[in-house]
Parts: structure tokens; C-alpha cells; sequence
């Protein structure tokens, strides 16, 4: 029942608080590439890796949890401020159910922790 303009605010709203932090082990598999060890070294993550391989933004010299998860939060909370937060843990397929419970668990004993309103996931 909103007019179209209503519908463009409160769309606007929803874009300017919205966050996405991403993490990972190692790169995708790209067809054609001779890029057979990645450019992601064994015991590092990179931050904000592209689904389709495209490098993110560092790399931190740890596969520890609980500092991957700090390494998330400490950012998203400096951006995003104080509030409620819907949380979403998505897993595009190359982690163990049992890992990313880890990382869920590592969240919900974060700094983040008294913040998260809703927590969707994880799931692929």
C-alpha cells in the first residue's frame, strides 16, 4: 500500500545498512587456470574474496576461529554502530557443517554477541 517513493526510502534504508563481510580458505577452481596451489597460502584467509575468485581486500596469517571471527566483527561494528542486527552465515558450499558450526558458535561469544537480533544459518 506504499506509493513507489515510499517503497524507494525504505528499499535506500535497508541498502545503507546493510554489510558483507567475507572470508576464505582458498580460491575457487577456475576453469582454463594453471593456478594449481592459489594464491592463498596454507594457514592464511583472505578477507572479502569474490564467489567468482576475484582478490580480496587482505590477507590475515591465521585459520583460528575465534580470530576469524574477530577479524569480521571488529570492522562491521566500527561501520555499522550500535543496534540490532539480522545476521546472515552463508556458507557457499566448500566448508564442513561442523566448521561452520564453529564459526557460529565463535560469533555468538563475539563482541557482536549482546547485538544480534536474528541469526539466519548456517546453511549453503
Amino acid at each position: 500500500g506504499k506509493s513507489l517513493s515510499e517503497v524507494r526510502d525504505i528499499a535506500q534504508q535497508a541498502c545503507d545498512n546493510l554489510w558483507s563481510l567475507g572470508v576464505a580458505m582458498q580460491t575457487c577452481n577456475l576453469p582454463g587456470s594453471d593456478d594449481e596451489e592459489g594464491r592463498i597460502k596454507q594457514g592464511h584467509v583472505e578477507l572479502g574474496l569474490g564467489i567468482h575468485g576475484e582478490p580480496g581486500a587482505s590477507v590475515v596469517d591465521t585459520q583460528n576461529s575465534k580470530a576469524i571471527i574477530d577479524t569480521l566483527v571488529t570492522p562491521l561494528k566500527a561501520q555499522a554502530g550500535e543496534g540490532r542486527f539480522a545476521v546472515l552465515i552463508n556458507n557457499l558450499g566448500g566448508v564442513s557443517a561442523l566448521e561452520m558450526a564453529l564459526l557460529t558458535k565463535e560469533l555468538a561469544h563475539s563482541t557482536l554477541k549482546e547485538s544480534i537480533a536474528y541469526l539466519i544459518g548456517p546453511a549453503p
